[in-house]
């Protein structure tokens, strides 16, 4: 069992009555952020703070029949084996999520939801609810560029939230992942749900044959010489589309490795700076 459904069960573990999913992500939203605590990430949506992944944990216990997904309380014949998991936990983990449940489990939904908008009006500008929240976050045009290598799928969307994105522009050849979340059909998918404009263009990526032996800077060098010199040429057309969506909306390209020096997405970068002379911006989601 991962720590993060680990988590989600000792929230439950001691609660007599079923709670809200609302109320759950602002207590684990609360958790991540006072607690210092990183398995969950977050993002602004419909009720503030949201994490996809939070949500996948939940339904993934309850079809291994830990509990119920609807009522978000713990099967009483599985009380015992939940106590056994929570015990597997870090002692730090423990400790920091019985701090954030003595200080707020207790109250009300509404009664969090005003702390958490209070407290993290940056979580807020997607909200639906009619508290007060904050502006939405527009970004300035510039070649983005983005890789969500080592980082979860909601603190890769929320980097784009707030960083004021709202396109997304895919230039893996291959748009497959292990990662959840960073699939095309799911990537695509939850972008939709955010906000964010999601499109694929393939003919820019570098294909698996190419990177096969490459293993040394000078390598990726060669490789990402060749492809800015020879190959982009080849794709002038789909380059100057990219341009043209760049030029119209804040918009970010994306591949997977974190370090653009080792990406062929910071080549595309440069192409583009120089057809246009708009600034380029590599941004991180650590």
């Amino acid at each position: 069992m991962k720590n993060s459904e680990r988590i989600i069960l000792m929230s439950l573990f001691n609660t007599s009555e079923s709670i809200t999913k609302i109320k759950l992500v602002k207590l684990l939203f609360l958790f991540s952020m006072e607690g210092f605590d990183s398995t969950f990430s977050f993002l602004p949506y419909k009720y503030g703070p949201f994490s996809f992944q939070l949500y996948r944990n939940i339904s993934a216990l309850s079809h291994a029949g830990w509990m119920d997904e609807e009522l978000l309380k713990i099967h009483d014949d599985k009380k015992e084996d939940a106590l056994n998991e929570i015990r597997m936990l870090p002692k730090m983990t423990r400790d920091n999520l019985v701090n954030t449940y003595q200080r707020y489990g207790r109250l009300s939904e509404k009664e969090i939801l005003k702390i958490v908008y209070a407290k993290y009006p940056e979580f807020t500008f997607r909200s639906k609810m009619l508290l007060e929240k904050a502006p939405q976050p527009v970004a300035p045009i510039s070649i983005y560029t983005i890789g969500y290598e080592g980082i979860s799928i909601d603190a890769f969307l929320n980097t784009l939230l707030q960083k004021g994105l709202s396109r997304l522009i895919d230039v893996r050849r291959n748009p497959i992942s292990r990662k959840w979340g960073f699939a095309k059909s799911t990537l695509s998918g939850l972008c939709d749900k955010v906000g964010i404009d999601y499109l694929h263009f393939p003919e820019l990526g570098i294909s698996l044959a190419q990177r096969m032996n490459i293993t040394t800077k000078e390598d990726y060098d060669k490789l990402f010489y060749s492809y800015e010199k020879n190959y982009l040429p080849l794709h002038k057309h789909t380059v100057k589309n990219v341009l043209s969506l760049m030029e119209q909306t804040p918009s970010a390209l994306v591949c997977m490795e974190a370090d653009v020096q080792m990406c062929h997405r910071g080549r595309l970068a440069s192409m583009l700076n120089k057809m246009s002379d708009i600034q380029v911006v590599h941004l991180s989601a650590k």
